[in-house]
């Protein structure tokens, strides 16, 4: 009788502690083990992945979204030489450049997807290929009287005419360029008799991550612009 008293006294000392140690570990369990070593039923444990999972696509698409409505910012050279007005076209999806002509007219140019933009092919298959696959590219010109012509153009999902001033000298080298590369490519020119645009086929291709408001971009850097913020839609403002 001793000896069992005493293995019955030994086990009630030990009995209050044996309780913690299914007491549940809040860091373990997630992971799907709980303390006592049993991993967590499948089920609950896919339903903790799939909620994790929700939270961190959720969070990226609002930096992504964030990210692609932001202003991209132009700023213009400061007292720049032989001052010269040029325009940035914010047409919604893409964007345009106009230049003087040197002649007191204006000339229009503009980058875009060779078979969606100068062929009018417009498909949800070309559409796909011209975002996801490299295809071949246009630049597309047009001369100007003055810019209420291109005013005229933009409807009300089209956003703005931006007005910039830059240097004569740098407008002159840069309207020479792309004319030179038009006419380059002149054997493969089509012409829009609605929007009055010519396009020839070049390169380099175009692709989501090299479209008409990367092109315009690589052009303002040309006529000493700096721009800042991320290039995707054109969503362009100048610094005054």
């Amino acid at each position: 009788m001793g000896q069992s008293g005493d293995r019955v006294s030994t086990r009630s000392q030990e009995w209050p502690r044996t309780p913690l140690l299914y007491k549940k570990n809040p860091i373990v369990e997630p992971m799907g083990l709980q303390a006592k070593g049993k991993p967590l039923p499948l089920g609950r444990l896919i339903a903790s992945w799939r909620s994790t999972l929700g939270w961190l696509l959720l969070a990226l698409a609002t930096v992504a979204v964030v990210l692609l409505w932001s202003p991209t910012v132009i700023i213009p050279p400061t007292q720049p030489e032989e001052p010269r007005l040029v325009y940035v076209v914010d047409h919604g999806i893409h964007s345009r450049l106009v230049l003087p002509d040197g002649e007191g007219g204006l000339v229009q140019y503009t980058y875009g997807d060779w078979q969606y933009f100068a062929l009018q092919q417009q498909t949800a298959v070309t559409a796909l290929q011209a975002l996801f696959w490299p295809t071949p590219a246009t630049l597309g010109r047009r001369y100007l009287s003055n810019i209420s012509q291109v005013n005229q153009t933009l409807t009300d999902r089209q956003r703005q005419v931006l007005e910039l001033e830059v240097s004569g000298v740098q407008v002159t080298q840069l309207r020479s360029r792309l004319d030179t590369w038009f006419t380059d490519h002149q054997d493969t020119q089509v012409h829009h008799p609605a929007s009055d645009l010519r396009f020839v086929k070049v390169e380099p291709s175009y692709t989501v991550f090299h479209n008409s408001n990367h092109e315009l971009v690589a052009w303002l850097h040309d006529l000493d612009c700096e721009v800042r913020g991320l290039v995707v839609l054109p969503s362009f403002q100048v610094k005054p």
